[in-house]
């Protein structure tokens, strides 16, 4: 027969792997940010010859994430539609991006201020459900901390 189970005890294990999970994750993003962030001098050849041809000066080390972007932009100009979607959206100029930066210039002033966060981008209030999300994003993100309540 099976034995009884312990909710806590299984809600208490979820947390835990919830939590090794999330600090895996961010461990694994700032390897990336770390890596993105090495500078390296280009060699001659194809790469250093295509950057130079659209303007990148590449006699001076450059970052990694520089290069990427670099020949992203390239390939964007040969008419790489996904390669101009990537610039676009890494430059913040598609309509998604800048809605993702005025939720953030929302985010950031609710810590001065939550209560003074009333009128959504249609001008109507949010209801209480949203701006319970709201916040639960904003402590997601680390901009509003020091509210713990839904």
């Amino acid at each position: 027969m099976n034995e009884p189970v312990d909710m806590r005890q299984l809600g208490k294990l979820g947390g835990l792997a919830a939590s090794r999970s999330k600090q895996k994750a961010k461990e694994a993003r700032d390897v990336a940010r770390n890596v993105l962030g090495t500078k390296f001098t280009l060699g001659e050849g194809k790469l250093k010859e295509s950057l130079r041809n659209i303007g990148i000066q590449v006699d001076k080390p450059i970052q990694i994430r520089a290069a990427i972007l670099s020949v992203m932009s390239g390939m964007a100009l040969s008419g790489n539609i996904k390669a101009a979607r990537f610039v676009f959206d890494i430059a913040e100029e598609t309509e998604e991006t800048k809605l993702t930066r005025a939720k953030r210039k929302m985010l950031d002033r609710m810590v001065d201020c939550p209560d003074a966060i009333t009128i959504d981008s249609n001008g109507e209030i949010p209801t209480p459900e949203e701006l319970g999300e709201i916040r639960r994003q904003a402590r997601e993100l680390g901009i509003y901390e020091n509210d713990s309540t839904d």
